[in-house]
């Protein structure tokens, strides 16, 4: 809805280790270490296996392979103009966070008391 401020850095990701995710009818919650979060609202693009297996998934969902990003470390973040953000993992995995409802919240961004809303 909002895209990213111009000023974000993906690169804050970079490091930060997956600790829990945790699922509502309306949310999921993915939890790094360091105070760090996404809130996914929206829709969401999650790869792994080497790409071989790819979800693409809109809240509410039935089922999910996130929970396999536990443990895992980010290695790389960017940005999809305006507002898509890629995390990629030493896991090989891969969730895009898409910006692809136009009148609503995709997902939300926590960096220690920051709170960016996409």
């Amino acid at each position: 809805m909002y895209g990213l401020p111009k000023d974000f850095d993906p690169a804050v990701f970079v490091g930060r280790v997956v600790e829990m995710t945790c699922f509502t009818s309306n949310t999921i919650n993915v939890h790094f270490d360091a105070g760090v979060s996404v809130t996914l609202e929206g829709s969401f693009l999650h790869s792994f296996d080497n790409g071989n297996d790819q979800a693409s998934q809109t809240i509410p969902i039935r089922k999910s392979e996130l929970m396999r990003l536990i443990g895992s470390q980010v290695i790389a973040g960017s940005i999809d103009p305006p507002g898509t953000l890629v995390l990629t993992f030493d896991s090989g995995d891969i969730l895009k966070c898409l910006d692809d409802l136009p009148n609503y919240e995709a997902y939300t961004l926590r960096i220690g008391e920051r709170e960016i809303i996409v």
